[in-house]
């Protein structure tokens, strides 16, 4: 339960200066959960009839988050007869909230849904899979080792020249804890780190211009 992965958190985290404080645990596990629910939502099932060519909307369907994923119809068939989900059912936006409208499908049929919902970690629940609660805790533990780095970095530099340079260090020090920790996260949750450096491509600029001749002012000649 919750309760575990922030037991675990101090121990990836490996700080003994006293910045942090039990809020900073929380929130960073909290923030954790958000994103490895994006990464790896649940995968609810439930069945469903159709009524007046309308379907009623999962209980657990998150709105702004859940998305419909897999729609089984007849509902028991073997194999499972999965079908697209926008073949049979569209995601209306009503003035009241989503409702699930039935396409070509009878009053009456039964339908078995697939939805995307956050994960749950509190005291009572945890829909985590046992594998995944460390890859978790490394993207919170990152988050805290960044804030670390980020507080030891703006640390005001001690008149004392070598208490500077520490200050620098453990900075750098948490830095790299923290991109240890979520390369470790990525890989083992298996998704590719989005890239944030800056747009650039490689062209092929050719060696003479539109007549003929070297390009850039210099001419061409042997060098030895």
């Amino acid at each position: 339960m919750r309760a575990d992965y922030l037991a675990l958190l101090p121990s990836l985290v490996r700080d003994d200066s006293g910045r942090l404080q039990p809020g900073d645990f929380e929130l960073a596990l909290t923030m954790a959960v958000a994103r490895y629910s994006k990464d790896r939502p649940a995968r609810p099932v439930s069945d469903a009839v159709v009524v007046a060519r309308k379907i009623a909307l999962p209980s657990d369907w998150t709105a702004g988050f859940s998305q419909l994923v897999a729609v089984e119809h007849p509902v028991g068939s073997i194999p499972p007869q999965l079908h697209d989900p926008a073949t049979l059912i569209q995601v209306y936006q009503a003035p009241d909230g989503i409702e699930l409208l039935a396409l070509g499908l009878a009053d009456g049929a039964q339908v078995r849904l697939t939805i995307t919902t956050p994960h749950a970690l509190s005291d009572l629940i945890d829909t985590i899979p046992a594998l995944d609660q460390e890859p978790v805790c490394c993207w919170a533990a990152a988050i805290l080792c960044d804030q670390l780095a980020n507080a030891w970095a703006n640390a005001g530099d001690s008149t004392i020249g070598a208490d500077g340079s520490d200050n620098k260090t453990r900075s750098t020090e948490f830095a790299n804890r923290a991109r240890g920790l979520r390369r470790r996260y990525l890989d083992d949750v298996g998704v590719q780190q989005q890239r944030t450096d800056t747009a650039s491509a490689v062209v092929a600029v050719q060696p003479t211009d539109s007549l003929g001749g070297p390009r850039l002012w210099h001419p061409a000649r042997r060098r030895y």
